[in-house]
């Protein structure tokens, strides 16, 4: 039978032969199994547009390269709404990933739950970067009872993009350096149209985020307080002039200048995407939109500062690699934060 014959030709092989064959086949398998445990999984969860996705990829591309015995899983949410609410929802149930992106704006619910590592340590300790690489006020931006939190990966001022394009050929002056709240609204009345003439709006003159966080910078230009104390916030203070009329002259931006998309027009096709699209001739963010804004090829566009009041006053936006405190994987995560500040990241 051929099984026998098999069985009589192994048993016939030198002895020392034998013996080199299943020395290696152990070592073979030693190896193989080593291989597999010693590599470290990490979890990074980001936010944002195509652009900034793959930029993020290209980052971990290039993290896999300098760190092979560490692998990340990374995932993407393009929504920051559903990112958030699934931050919130992961992090409840013990499922966070191991680093995500919060902004400084969102990260204190998670440090006073006590979900998220310090990285402060870990930066204390490394030999890659330090303190004295990032900027003061960012890392003050994360700090929670005076431990830093996450680590800041940017920081930014809030700009005004503007479409050179319309500017153009609406036969406009590009912003100045300096330029008052009354220019501002002066030129994004003239680049507001109606360009079918059907009686509706098909071009604004400014796309803005309507929130809290785009209007300080004018509450605190009118020479105005945001809310009551600035180490142990209770209230807002929008309602007390000036800081009233700071708010009254935003929401005229719409109400009664109209060079603002409404509630509506907002919901069916925010400012941001009307700008990319051409819709919009100027609009206020900071420097996380750029990437997408690189993408851009049917206009040329630039940036110019925020107009001023009383006094000069604006915001700074930055984002930070936050730790999950239930990461088991701790020091090979604090690699891949480590790296990504670094300058191969």
């Amino acid at each position: 039978m051929p099984k026998n014959s098999n069985v009589y030709a192994v048993s016939q092989l030198p002895r020392r032969l034998l013996t080199g064959i299943l020395a290696s086949l152990l070592l073979l398998i030693l190896l193989t199994g080593c291989g597999t445990d010693d590599v470290q999984v990490v979890s990074f969860r980001t936010s944002g547009d195509p652009a900034e996705e793959a930029a993020y990829q290209t980052l971990v591309d290039a993290f896999h390269e300098a760190h092979p015995e560490i692998r990340i899983e990374f995932s993407h949410i393009a929504s920051a709404r559903e990112y958030r609410t699934r931050l919130v929802t992961d992090f409840a149930a013990g499922a966070a990933p191991d680093i995500s992106l919060m902004n400084y704006r969102r990260f204190a619910s998670f440090a006073a739950s006590g979900v998220l590592e310090p990285v402060g340590p870990y930066l204390d300790q490394s030999d890659i970067i330090s303190m004295a690489d990032f900027y003061p006020v960012a890392t003050e931006a994360f700090l929670w009872h005076d431990e830093l939190m996450c680590l800041p990966q940017n920081i930014s001022s809030l700009v005004v993009y503007y479409n050179q394009d319309l500017f153009d050929a609406a036969g406009v002056a590009y912003p100045p350096d300096r330029w008052t709240w009354a220019e501002f609204l002066e030129t994004a009345q003239a680049l507001t149209q109606d360009t079918n003439g059907d009686g509706q709006t098909d071009q604004f003159g400014l796309g803005v985020e309507p929130s809290l966080y785009r209007l300080s910078a004018f509450v605190w230009q009118n020479g105005g307080p945001l809310v009551d104390d600035l180490d142990q916030p209770s209230r807002l203070t929008v309602t007390r002039f000036p800081s009233l009329k700071a708010m009254e002259w935003f929401v005229a931006l719409q109400t009664e200048h109209h060079v603002v998309p409404n509630r509506v027009e907002e919901a069916s096709l925010d400012s941001e995407s009307r700008f990319v699209a051409g819709q919009t001739a100027m609009f206020l963010d900071s420097r996380r939109g750029t990437p997408t804004y690189r993408e851009i090829e049917s206009f040329v566009w630039d940036v110019a500062p925020l107009p001023q009041a009383v006094e000069p006053a604006g915001i700074l936006h930055s984002d930070a690699y936050c730790l999950a405190a239930t990461t088991e994987n701790k020091e090979a995560a604090w690699t891949f934060i480590e790296f990504a500040n670094s300058v191969e990241g």
